[in-house]
């Protein structure tokens, strides 16, 4: 029986064939993941895995030049939990800026202008930041219960 912070999961793992890397293999494991609410730092690594497989799956209409900015902003970035939400994460609808959510302890103005500033460096595209803390109003618990959330961390 698996303890209740085990989960079971699939990695995907790039199968050579004699045409090239095609394909892709499923493996799946049990190991202990950090809990939602357990602070962690992002990568640009992870993070830029996570889009491209969202972006893949059809869940976020994120480019290639906007996934590698959000990355390289979110970079190195201690939080609890980070998500995109807004018209992005709407398959059929069209344009829109990029809306990301970030649960952290750190300090809110500074963390949006830095990752804001940090995507704006490698894309010109606008770029809405909301930056909580673990300490929610009732106001912001009804706000984050109304959005259709997608987690990238």
């Amino acid at each position: 029986m698996l303890a209740h912070a085990d989960r079971v999961f699939l990695t995907h793992i790039p199968v050579p064939t004699p045409k090239g890397w095609l394909g892709f293999a499923y493996s799946s494991c049990i190991r202990p993941m950090p809990s939602v609410n357990q602070p962690h730092t992002a990568s640009a690594a992870a993070v830029r895995h996570t889009l491209d497989a969202l972006r893949n799956e059809g869940r976020i209409r994120i480019d290639a030049e906007e996934a590698a900015a959000i990355a390289y902003a979110l970079d190195g970035l201690y939080a609890n939990a980070i998500d995109l939400f807004g018209s992005r994460t709407e398959p059929d609808k069209r344009g829109g800026d990029i809306d990301i959510l970030i649960r952290t302890s750190a300090p809110a103005y500074e963390t949006s202008q830095r990752i804001a500033v940090r995507f704006f460096s490698r894309c010109e595209e606008k770029i809405d930041v909301v930056v909580l803390s673990e300490d929610l109003t009732p106001a912001q618990q009804d706000f984050l219960q109304r959005l259709n959330r997608v987690p990238v961390l």
